[in-house]
């Protein structure tokens, strides 16, 4: 526990807070049994103005809004998708009764259905829904 604050400490806080020479922990070595932790909470107890530490201040970083074209993303892939063929809607099942080579793209988001066509081992959706979810790289 650090010692009391007396007034000639206060007083010369003040003069060493004012002077910028010291950072706060040099201020600290200064204060016999006061820590850096109450050397900044005195100060600002004392609303004491608070130090530079770099100079000038820099400027904010102003990000740039680019206007977003959100059509891009909800267009399928031109002509892709158009010339697949469906797959058969009739195999529904839950997430719990697929197996390892099952589409997992859902279909029903209220009863949580899922596709469960065939899909390769390790690729998580059938050839026609892997055409839906992964779409094309914006043109630069």
């Amino acid at each position: 526990m650090s010692t009391p604050w007396t007034e000639a400490d206060i007083v010369l806080l003040k003069s060493l807070w004012a002077s910028d020479e010291l950072s706060a922990r040099g201020m600290a070595e200064k204060f016999p049994g006061k820590t850096r932790s109450s050397i900044l909470g005195k100060a600002h107890r004392l609303q004491l103005k608070s130090k530079k530490l770099f100079g000038k201040p820099q400027k904010a970083h102003v990000r740039k809004t680019v206007p977003i074209d959100y059509r891009f993303y909800r267009e399928k892939p031109a002509g892709v998708i158009d010339k697949a063929k469906p797959p058969n809607m009739g195999s529904l099942v839950p997430f719990s009764d697929l197996k390892r080579n099952n589409c997992r793209y859902i279909i029903d988001t209220k009863n949580s259905l899922f596709c469960s066509n065939k899909a390769e081992i390790g690729v998580s959706w059938c050839d026609y829904h892997k055409l839906i979810v992964f779409q094309p790289p914006r043109p630069r």
